[in-house]
């Protein structure tokens, strides 16, 4: 039921920061992850690309938490192999079990320069 979901397209900064990106696409919005958490009960799927920011978002505590209690399914895009080992660590710590891990691939970077 379309009535019931909601597309949102945001930068996602860490609660208090602004972004530190160049990369723009349209107009989108900037909020933080855990205000956006904040604001439903439940998210069904949650598909991050944040341009390298990723452990400092998703990691910080209150985030951390909401994830855990809110959301049941998350895709994160990775912008390097250390992002990558320790978000898969994170995760793994946190207690979700991955359902696709594709292995950081620098290749797939290149194809846009």
């Amino acid at each position: 039921n379309v009535v019931n979901h909601t597309l949102l397209h945001a930068a996602v900064v860490r609660e208090g920061s602004a972004p530190d990106s160049t990369y723009t696409s349209g107009d989108a919005q900037v909020i933080s992850l855990e205000y956006l958490l904040q604001q439903h009960t439940h998210v069904d799927y949650l598909d991050l690309d944040i341009q390298g920011q990723e452990l400092s978002v998703l990691t910080e505590h209150k985030t951390a938490k909401l994830l855990n209690e809110k959301v049941y399914s998350i895709h994160v895009g990775t912008h390097s192999p250390y992002i990558h080992a320790m978000l898969k660590q994170f995760f793994s710590n946190e207690g979700w079990v991955p359902e696709l891990d594709y292995a950081y691939n620098d290749d797939i970077l290149r194809c846009d320069e």
